[in-house]
């Protein structure tokens, strides 16, 4: 979900708890802990290096990079929160562009992609989904998301780095 659609959404359901006079929903300080650093995650640099550890002891980094330079712009990313991993890796150049992301939970692969992008002869885009299924993914994140205490969309909104 973009930024700008979450902002909408934010913004939204604002505006519907204070027509309603309710108070939001009570969340577990867990929740709130993931929340919070996942708006700090994603308002990190470009060229980042940080980690810490959540309420529940499990211990996070993360690490974008961005090198700009005549010929193209590498980008990268990857976040581990335990034994869960996200990396993404993008490289855009004149002329064609590249783009790779992998989730891993324990040490084995459940999910990735890639593509590469011609500018000038889409007719050679490609694609290639992962060869492990939506499932291995879901599960490995919804068994990260019991281990923190929080639900599978509280991860998903936490990390900064694409993937399913």
């Amino acid at each position: 979900m973009s930024n700008a659609v979450h902002t909408d959404i934010t913004g939204m359901l604002k505006f519907l708890f204070r027509m309603s006079e309710k108070e939001p929903i009570k969340t577990s300080p867990e929740v709130e802990a993931i929340r919070k650093l996942g708006r700090e995650l994603a308002e990190a640099d470009r060229n980042a290096s940080l980690s810490g550890e959540t309420l529940r002891g499990t211990k996070w980094t993360y690490v974008a990079t961005y090198e700009r330079d005549p010929e193209d712009i590498d980008t990268s990313a990857k976040f581990t929160l335990g034994e869960f991993e996200v990396y993404e890796k993008s490289n855009s150049d004149r002329d064609t562009s590249t783009f790779y992301a992998e989730a891993r939970w324990k040490g084995e692969s459940v999910w990735n992609t890639s593509s590469k992008n011609y500018r000038w002869m889409s007719h050679r885009n490609t694609t290639d989904e992962s060869k492990q299924n939506q499932d291995s993914l879901n599960k490995a994140v919804k068994e990260v998301a019991e281990i923190e205490g929080v639900t599978l969309d509280d991860i998903v909104a936490l990390c900064p780095v694409r993937f399913g």
